[in-house]
């Protein structure tokens, strides 16, 4: 499923059981992603669900602060298909 913004996210968290997200950052007017990482992880369901942040934000310590403020996993932009299917494996298993 996709989701426009935060709130609609939030809506479709909140009817369906999902196995992970992959949030972009910069999600326009709004909550940002890392906000939303946040809303997700208090939900009692999610709290051990991964959460990958796919984002523009590429400099050295960009990766740190994502992983520091809770996201499980990181993926920069620009990647290839086989970069995101690798981690989705890593991330959900076999």
């Amino acid at each position: 499923d996709t989701a426009s913004n935060a709130e609609y996210a939030l809506e479709h968290v909140n009817k369906d059981k999902f196995d992970a997200f992959l949030l972009d950052i910069n999600l326009g007017r709004g909550m940002n992603g890392t906000q939303l990482m946040k809303c997700i992880k208090d939900i009692e369901a999610y709290k051990n669900t991964p959460v990958i942040a796919m984002t523009a934000f590429v400099m050295d310590s960009d990766e740190e602060e994502f992983l520091s403020a809770g996201f499980d996993y990181y993926l920069p932009k620009p990647f290839s298909k086989n970069q995101l299917l690798d981690l989705l494996q890593k991330t959900l298993g076999d």
